[in-house]
């Protein structure tokens, strides 16, 4: 495992994406899925500026991903494996024990629970491959968003402990000690897509990648840079002397797509624009054509100066200042009417003293008194016994009195107030009265202006109507004093427009001048120009868009072909062969392939100088014809996998440590020879380190427990089967297939005993019967195993690789013709009892009871007692 800890440290130098491609080459088994290449390619994309957002977040080889290297590590041997939860379907409270210090077979027939055990056991012990997933018992709904879980008691250098297990989780360090091979990690020496060079556990990871990954991502990026379309024939009439123009000729990955913003929309102001200048630029005549319209401007400025002063006493200001002198008057009037009450204290005054007419008819006296000289001071006569210039006759004490009184009056503060509130309505009026309404252009301006603009002449000269009734209302509800007529007019529109086109005359004035001048003429032409590439490339900014965020994306695809360049991965291949690929692994090699006896294949060591520098190269030479075939092409999968049990084991040599090992299926396409191997190899193994296999094949399990009878080495046997409607029952020992006699006899003196119990005086019922009948069926198949291990004694036995002819002196003397009668007899009885056949309904016979059964035990039991008994004399 210490090229794995180089491996790790080297990737740590890499992108994260290549990373997260060398973990999923752990994973997978070195085979990437096209999901895989795909999710790689959007995360290199991203991590050169082209992402979606959408691309997964690299996910870096970690050490929780590699085994721990055994040799740095504590010595951990798995004492038990136990509470399994929410693993397929397999049933709870079951413990599977091992043998700290020896080999564990664990067999399991198909569907028996086996692969759920093996499962957990590599997804803890960080197997190689990891993509197999563990699911919960897909036939409860509840359960399946359970989470599998599971608990493992160890032996950490003398020491026990437990560690929890759960799915998903970074598995527990303790167990990464564990070396796992099954059926997926017997892909890892011979790939497809390699060549015969032999590669230790890890190095082709390195090798892959630079080999296949990045190859494949490269044929990515290729592919996608040949669809990108950078071509600028589609607006190369563009190029040249406008300002668009200039930045299409420099249009590259480095423009920034914003310089092409201001170009993209030509407005309409942008046509007028245009065909203002081309008409312009097409007058033979400018300088005429700029007085032309220089005068069309002073006339359309004037009529607009004209329409806002006509409508002046319309606004919103002098609007409120004509309220406001109505208010002002009509708080003045109510001020005087208050002050006349004092004019009289004991008698009514005549209607309308002290009011306007009143005070209008008082002052006229005063004038005409003081034109007459008839007054002292100038003032009305106001004394007993003067004439009073109204009635002419002399006044009396109560009349001058009360004229002094008026003259008091007149001469009071609010008095004052009114009369200078009057002035000002009088004047208001006079105004008002004094405005005339109507612009009384000259016939040449109002079809000038409806040349130029038809709508604004209507709405110019309606305006004037408006402003004569607007007027004259405002003018009758000043003069009744009624507000209702008295509200603002806004002429502010027409007066925009007005000086708006006039503006516009007055800017095409200027055109025309610069026209006559050539070099402003030249500016003019440009302008021209300008507007002219704008409204083009407005059809074309799709197209240029496009094709510069192509140049973008080229340049970064660019980029990213940089970063899948092979010779940095290919150079770290060659410095890590240097060190891994040596003698050592060549002789160790060599004496696996011989051990298991792998023929087929040579085993090469090929050294090459390079640069002053020895490199070596292990190879596989097939049948040492010096041709480098593709060996899944050549070879059988037994073959197969016959040299990748080889290269476990030879690299397990080399590594330095007594740390565990765990075998799933280990022999899958093997012959029966290449099995005993096989098993042998296991068994001197497990001398050394703790070993265990989980197996299916029953010959197999034959062939491992001859190896343990023959070494003596420590061992635990279970086998799986179904109990309850559950599978992954554990059962200590052998399966009843391979049981001994001894251990047939107690299960079926087990079963007798519980039917004894159960079936009571009563008749069975079909249930128990059947339950009879099987037990018949074991009973007989007990008997065929006495007459192999006892009546032959063991001479030959099924499943073995071997007879033992030493034991023929037990077989002459031990069975005699009284012991083959009751033989026959009891295996007849058998024969009667098992549904093997169907019988007719009226022949059916009763089973025998739970008492007879007992009875038959025994009969067996005396035999094989007395075939003992004949063998020892």
């Amino acid at each position: 495992m210490v090229l794995m800890d180089e491996i790790l440290g080297w990737s740590q130098t890499l992108s994260p994406w290549k990373q997260d491609a060398l973990r999923r080459l752990l994973i997978r088994d070195g085979v990437l899925e096209p999901g895989d290449y795909d999710e790689l390619f959007s995360m290199m994309l991203a991590a050169h500026g082209l992402g979606d957002g959408n691309e997964p977040e690299p996910q870096p080889l970690a050490a929780e991903h590699i085994p721990v290297n055994p040799a740095q590590a504590p010595h951990v041997e798995v004492l038990a494996l136990r509470k399994l939860k929410n693993v397929n379907r397999l049933a709870g409270g079951q413990t599977l024990s091992f043998e700290p210090a020896g080999i564990t077979v664990i067999y399991g027939a198909n569907g028996s629970g086996k692969s759920g055990y093996a499962r957990v056991m590599k997804k803890a012990c960080r197997a190689r491959e990891d993509s197999e997933k563990i699911h919960t018992d897909l036939t409860d709904a509840a359960a399946r968003a359970a989470v599998p879980s599971a608990l493992f008691d160890l032996q950490e250098n003398g020491n026990s402990k437990q560690i929890p297990w759960q799915m998903n989780r970074a598995s527990p360090e303790e167990l990464a000690t564990i070396s796992v091979f099954d059926s997926s990690c017997a892909r890892i020496y011979l790939k497809p897509n390699q060549d015969v060079a032999y590669l230790p556990y890890g190095l082709d990871i390195v090798k892959n990648f630079g080999d296949v990954v990045l190859p494949e991502l490269r044929q990515r990026v290729d592919r996608e840079l040949a669809a990108l379309n950078t071509s600028s024939a589609d607006f190369e009439h563009l190029k040249g002397g406008t300002e668009i123009g200039r930045v299409l000729t420099g249009l590259s990955h480095l423009t920034d797509e914003k310089t092409l913003e201001p170009f993209a929309d030509f407005s309409p102001e942008d046509e007028q624009e245009l065909e203002a200048l081309i008409k312009t630029l097409a007058e033979d005549s400018p300088k005429d054509k700029a007085d032309e319209l220089t005068g069309s401007y002073q006339r359309l400025k004037a009529l607009a100066n004209e329409v806002s002063e006509q409508g002046k006493h319309l606004t919103a200001n002098s609007i409120k200042v004509i309220r406001v002198i109505l208010d002002n008057l009509d708080t003045a009037e109510k001020a005087v009417e208050a002050a006349s009450k004092l004019l009289h204290t004991d008698e009514e005054p005549l209607k309308g003293t002290g009011g306007r007419e009143w005070k209008v008819l008082f002052e006229a006296a005063q004038k005409f008194a003081q034109a007459a000289d008839y007054a002292e001071n100038d003032d009305l006569p106001s004394k007993t016994g003067e004439k009073c210039v109204l009635c002419q006759q002399p006044l009396s004490d109560d009349g001058a009195n009360r004229l002094s009184k008026f003259k008091a009056f007149v001469a009071n503060e609010a008095s004052t107030t009114l009369r200078e509130q009057t002035a000002k309505y009088d004047k208001l009026i006079e105004r008002v009265s004094a405005r005339k309404v109507g612009f009384d252009p000259t016939k040449t301006l109002r079809g000038e202006l409806e040349r130029l603009n038809a709508q604004l002449a209507n709405d110019t000269f309606d305006l004037e109507t408006q402003l004569r009734e607007r007027t004259d209302a405002l003018l009758a509800s000043i003069k009744s004093r009624n507000y209702a007529g008295i509200d603002e007019f806004d002429v502010s529109d027409i007066r925009g427009r007005l000086r708006q086109r006039a503006a516009a005359q007055l800017k095409a004035a200027r055109r025309y001048s610069r026209a006559f001048d050539p070099k402003k003429r030249a500016e003019l032409e440009q302008q021209k120009s300008e507007l002219n590439a704008k409204k083009q490339f407005a059809t074309l900014a799709h197209a240029v868009t496009t094709c510069l965020i192509n140049m973008k994306r080229k340049n970064l695809l660019t980029k990213c072909n940089a970063a899948l360049d092979t010779r940095t991965i290919s150079n770290k291949t060659k410095e890590l062969s240097e060190v891994h690929v040596n003698d050592e692994l060549f002789t160790a090699l060599k004496s696996e392939f011989r051990r298991l006896k792998v023929r087929e294949v040579r085993v090469v060591l090929d050294t090459r100088v390079r640069r002053g520098i020895p490199q070596q190269t292990l190879s596989l030479d097939f049948n040492g014809s010096g041709r480098q075939e593709k060996l899944e092409e050549v070879l059988s999968e037994g073959e197969q996998r016959a040299i990748a049990l080889s290269s476990f084991f030879a690299e397990l040599q080399l590594a330095n440590h007594r740390g565990g090992i765990c075998f799933d299926d280990p022999v899958s396409s093997l012959d029966h020879q290449r099995r005993h191997l096989v098993a042998k190899r296991q068994v001197e193994e497990a001398q050394n380190r703790q070993v265990i296999v989980f197996t299916h094949d029953a010959s197999f399990l034959g062939q491992l427990r001859d190896q343990i009878k023959r070494t003596g080495v420590k061992h635990k046997i279970h086998h799986l089967e179904w109990d309850n409607q559950r599978p992954g029952n554990v059962r200590n020992g052998l399966p009843w297939d391979q049981q001994k006699v001894s251990q047939r006899v107690d299960r079926l003196e087990q079963l007798q005993r519980k039917m004894n119990r159960e079936w009571g005086a009563a008749q069975p019922n079909d249930e128990q019967v059947q339950e009879m009948r099987s037990c018949y069926s074991k009973l007989r198949a007990t008997v065929e195993r006495a007459v192999q291990d006892e009546v032959l004694a063991g001479t030959v036995q099924r499943f073995s690789d071997y007879i033992q002819p030493k034991m023929l002196d037990k077989v002459i003397k031990g069975f005699t013709a009284a012991e083959n009668t009751r033989i026959q007899e009891l295996y007849q009885r058998c024969n009667d009892v098992v549904d093997a056949h169907d019988a007719s309904a009226d022949g059916q016979k009763q089973v025998p009871t739970p008492d007879e059964f007992k009875d038959d035990i025994d009969e067996l039991k005396a035999i094989i007692a007395a075939i003992g008994a004949n063998q020892k004399h």
